[in-house]
């Protein structure tokens, strides 16, 4: 969505608005891709250090030092993920100073809309960061291979005319079948019998 805003509601088309489109851009690129390489070993292999987010474009030589420098003093440094959409928001907020977005309420809906993507960001590290409870899965577990045994001695199909050619002696099987009569054509008054047709 942030796209959009970008794209189309950007006032200014210059070269200066262009790579300011452009970084913020890749702030939001860096920043998801950084919450990726710990969630996805994939990815992990694709970016195993920050020097390779360098090579690939995301990083500058200057914004890897100040990576890392945070990393090296933070406590948790898996969660400095969140500094490159500070560098968008701030950049959004430089743009809208420098006459680059002319309405305040733009201004507005990007931060919300970068606000949104670190927020989901932070979800999906909450999310790798507990571990799923190992007795859900064993219940699961028990609970599939369970119905894949009664599903298959349930819905074996036993054919009633060979009882008589002695190959389901041993299974007969007394069908109740219910049949509902009324004795009022008219239903102003229903009476319900119903008689059971005994079959086998």
């Amino acid at each position: 969505m942030y796209l959009l805003f970008l794209y189309f509601y950007w006032a200014k088309q210059d070269d200066e608005a262009r790579l300011i489109r452009r970084n913020v851009n890749r702030y939001i690129c860096l920043g998801i891709t950084m919450t990726y390489r710990y969630v996805s070993s994939k990815v992990y292999k694709r970016f195993p250090t920050l020097y390779h987010l360098v090579e690939a474009g995301m990083l500058t030589e200057e914004e890897l030092k100040i990576l890392e420098k945070a990393i090296d003093t933070s406590e948790y440094s898996f969660y400095c993920f969140w500094i490159p959409f500070s560098w968008a928001s701030n950049l959004i907020q430089e743009a809208y100073k420098a006459g680059k977005i002319d309405d305040i309420l733009l201004c507005i809906e990007l931060q919300k809309e970068i606000n949104k993507t670190k927020n989901s960001c932070f979800d999906i590290m909450s999310y790798d960061w507990v571990n799923f409870p190992l007795a859900y899965t064993q219940v699961v577990t028990i609970a599939v291979y369970s119905y894949f045994g009664f599903a298959l001695l349930g819905r074996q199909y036993l054919d009633p005319s060979k009882v008589t050619e002695h190959i389901y002696l041993a299974h007969q099987i007394q069908q109740i079948i219910p049949k509902v009569q009324t004795t009022n054509p008219k239903f102003k008054k229903t009476k319900t019998q119903i008689n059971y047709l005994h079959c086998f």
